[in-house]
């Protein structure tokens, strides 16, 4: 295999993309059309937690390198 289809919650694309990239893998995304998170609550506090560990990886990575 050569190359990836990341198939995932659209809010979580940004990280997966980056994580794949920092591993060097070809992938392309594939944000789902629907999430799990349905309600405004639900999706909000997944946003927030997808940006504080979004930022966490990349605070991480400056460090590592």
């Amino acid at each position: 295999m050569q190359s990836f289809l990341i198939v995932s919650d659209p809010i979580h694309m940004r990280r997966a993309m980056l994580m794949a990239r920092d591993l060097r893998i070809e992938a392309y995304p594939s944000p789902t059309d629907t999430s799990r998170y349905r309600s405004a609550r639900a999706r909000m506090r997944f946003l927030a937690r997808e940006i504080y560990y979004y930022w966490k990886y990349r605070i991480a990575r400056l460090l590592r390198y």
